[in-house]
């Protein structure tokens, strides 16, 4: 379903709205309700509805989610670049993400990740069909 043909204003949840979730964010508040959901929420991007929680403290996301969303953007960046922070960012996060949504009726999730989920590593071509099998933690995480 394409955001024109809904009949009210879409509700968008951009959880992990750093540099390339906030860019997301602020092209998206024309034409719909935008929240943005980081740590600190006075660096979302103007224009955005600011939440802020931890994603690793689930009793913090379930508070500060708002109602009738429609769709969800996951766009986060590890905390640290080590298996524990991509386990916690796309995993972890991810899982308390979803259980606080419970209930909501989405129409999209749309999972930013990496292409660091394809086993290739010598610049040739990948796409939608190329086997996922990661040889690095960072893409077995995600």
């Amino acid at each position: 379903m394409a955001i024109t043909e809904h009949q009210q204003t879409p509700r968008i949840l951009v959880a992990g709205c750093g540099k390339l979730g906030g860019a997301i964010a602020s092209q998206l508040t024309g034409m719909a309700k935008v929240y943005g959901l980081r740590r600190n929420p006075d660096k979302v991007p103007e224009g955005v509805h600011a939440l802020g929680a931890d994603l690793m403290v689930p009793e913090q996301v379930q508070s500060v989610l708002p109602d009738n969303l429609d769709i969800v953007v996951y766009c986060l960046t590890p905390a640290s670049y080590d298996d524990k922070g991509y386990h916690n960012a796309y995993v972890k996060g991810l899982q308390n993400l979803i259980d606080a949504l419970d209930g909501h009726r989405l129409t999209r999730l749309v999972f930013i990740g990496s292409s660091s989920v394809y086993a290739q590593d010598d610049d040739s071509w990948v796409d939608e069909s190329s086997s996922t099998e990661p040889a690095r933690y960072s893409g077995q995480a995600i």
